[in-house]
């Protein structure tokens, strides 16, 4: 069970952390896109959330998965990394 996740929606990017307690949610915007990383920024008053997505396997130690992206959000001036999965919305 991680302590932060991270979730991507046509309206929202939402960052939750603390093992739950603490959610904060972003207007999606349309990200920066390379082909391999997509960089999502957006802003909540005065603070600003950036994610980077990159199309890379990332081995995720502790369920033993290779997942196939490494993330990254800055926010609030923390930093998270971890690996994670591209799941459809419809």
């Amino acid at each position: 069970d991680p302590t932060w996740t991270f979730e991507i929606t046509p309206q929202d990017l939402t960052l939750t952390t603390e093992g739950g307690a603490r959610q904060v949610q972003v207007p999606t915007r349309s990200p920066l896109d390379n082909g391999s990383k997509m960089t999502f920024r957006s802003v909540l008053g005065t603070q600003e959330m950036v994610a980077v997505i990159d199309r890379v396997r990332c081995f995720d130690a502790p369920t033993g998965e290779t997942l196939p992206a490494a993330v990254s959000v800055t926010f609030d001036r923390k930093w998270y990394y971890g690996c994670g999965r591209f799941i459809a919305y419809r």
